[in-house]
């Protein structure tokens, strides 16, 4: 996409505190995207703001992407601070690093519900503004392990094969089961809205 096709476009992106979030944000905004950042670490969001040299505008939103309200607040934040909405990117992410036998359901419901749950359910909120845009993108952020296992063996001493209490390997089991389940989510809502 070129710049001239973006100038004067707007996005919302989660996750935009930090990492990946940050660098879509700063570069969409270089671009003249206007950007709603989403997350939940106000000082985070902040500094994203802070560090923006335009000529996009990038607003920044405390918000979960695991509660309902909050995803309605990102659309309607975005619409309201900007006129339109072009631009969706689930990019906000969690994970749990644990041995094996010692994975929780907690641990396991709070990394899919953010990314899975959330970034369907975001995507469901942001449809109908996507719509009006003859430009309109969802982009699901996600990682090689959607497809491979992980083999802590690449990871130094990072990830132990052993925690030496016998629980097994400690790895993203529920980061890894959730980007497989974004990679078939993606290819799902580009089948259903792709003639929109």
């Amino acid at each position: 996409m070129s710049e001239e096709k973006l100038e004067g476009r707007s996005a919302v992106i989660t996750g935009g505190g930090s990492g990946i979030g940050r660098a879509i944000a700063l570069e969409l905004a270089s671009a003249g995207v206007d950007c709603l950042i989403a997350g939940r670490r106000s000082d985070a969001l902040a500094e994203t703001v802070a560090l923006a040299a335009g000529p996009g505008r990038i607003v920044a939103l405390e918000a979960d992407i695991r509660d309902e309200d909050d995803r309605k607040r990102m659309v309607s934040a975005a619409v309201e601070a900007f006129g339109r909405l072009d631009f969706l990117v689930n990019n906000a992410g969690v994970t749990s690093l644990t041995p094996l036998l010692d994975y929780t359901v907690a641990e396991w419901r709070n990394v899919v519900t953010t990314h899975a749950e959330g970034g369907f359910f975001l995507a469901q909120a942001a449809i109908p503004e996507l719509r009006k845009s003859d430009q309109a993108r969802i982009i699901n952020i996600g990682s090689v392990y959607g497809m491979l296992g992980i083999n802590n063996g690449h990871y130094g001493g990072g990830l132990p094969w052993d925690n030496g209490g016998g629980s097994g390997a400690v790895g993203e089991f529920a980061y890894a089961a959730r980007q497989g389940a974004v990679g078939q989510l993606k290819r799902g809502l580009a089948t259903a809205l792709g003639r929109w």
